[in-house]
């Protein structure tokens, strides 16, 4: 067997500094267990060649920030939740305990998983447009006065009654079909949850080799509001405005550049590009 050296990548402003007693404890299990370790919490290397683990403290943005700076590594990668939404680590552990994944994320078997590329980025849990581009964006902008799911969850219900709906041009996989309407949004997913505890597309496989698409049509302000319920716990696909299918590739086109967030990151374009990465990544859970 050869031997375990792992690199833990540290995001010190994730989660309003969450890191603290996820990191304590990484480094006392790993010392207790005589695994070496190096830790990057300000500057990270340029290569991992001398690495034969990888973990992550942080949210779903740091993994997304990770997974660009190192695009083509084929190291085990493994999460541990200190984020403010922490949804891709919640689809690869579950309600694991603490010890259980510090010992998954050391000695587990590794696995290939999905991604996708938008635009020329990568990402892992997926891409949003349309009224969580818009959430993303609007909780940028009052995260000094409001932090973490609270704010959030806030934000979700503040942009609910003021968005509206864009006409959006879709092309799916080539030529298989070509569509424009008004989207109230549109996911196209590699996980299943998002913004900390919305199911939007409770159906996704990280090792299907497809993408989930989730498409929902324009929508009434106040039945928003009932049907909001509904996609947190993911129970909205039979909904009339609601259309989801597998796919492997799309193209969006907006009239205007329209906000959406990749992984939870904010971008801004009015053309999407988004193809699947089949098993590009290798993660331990």
């Amino acid at each position: 067997m050869s031997e375990i050296i792992i690199a833990i990548f540290i995001n010190p402003l994730a989660g309003n500094g969450k890191y603290h007693r996820t990191e304590t404890g990484i480094r006392q299990y790993l010392k207790k267990e005589k695994i070496k370790f190096v830790v990057y919490d300000q500057y990270w290397p340029s290569q991992l060649d001398s690495f034969s683990h990888v973990f992550i403290v942080g949210g779903d943005g740091t993994i997304n920030y990770f997974l660009n700076s190192f695009p083509d590594t084929k190291i085990p990668v493994s999460v541990f939740k200190a984020g403010t939404g922490n949804d891709f680590a919640w689809k690869l552990y579950g309600n694991l305990n603490f010890i259980e994944q510090l010992n998954t994320a050391v000695h587990g078997v590794p696995h290939a998983v999905d991604a996708g590329i938008c635009n020329g980025r990568y990402f892992i849990n997926g891409v949003g447009l349309g009224f969580d581009g818009a959430v993303v964006k609007n909780f940028i902008n009052c995260r000094k006065w409001l932090k973490g799911k609270f704010g959030y969850y806030w934000t979700v219900v503040r942009t609910l009654s003021g968005y509206q709906s864009k006409e959006l041009s879709v092309v799916i996989d080539g030529d298989r079909e070509q569509l424009t309407s008004r989207f109230f949004m549109i996911t196209v997913a590699n996980g299943s949850r998002f913004g900390g505890n919305f199911m939007v597309a409770p159906q996704s496989s990280l090792t299907d080799k497809q993408l989930d698409l989730v498409m929902i049509k324009a929508v009434p302000v106040l039945k928003r509001y009932f049907y909001l319920p509904k996609m947190k716990k993911g129970r909205h696909l039979s909904l009339p405005f609601v259309r989801t299918m597998k796919i492997n590739s799309i193209c969006i086109a907006a009239p205007k550049p329209l906000a959406a967030h990749l992984d939870g990151e904010l971008m801004v374009a009015d053309k999407f590009d988004i193809t699947i990465l089949p098993g590009h990544f290798l993660f331990r859970y």
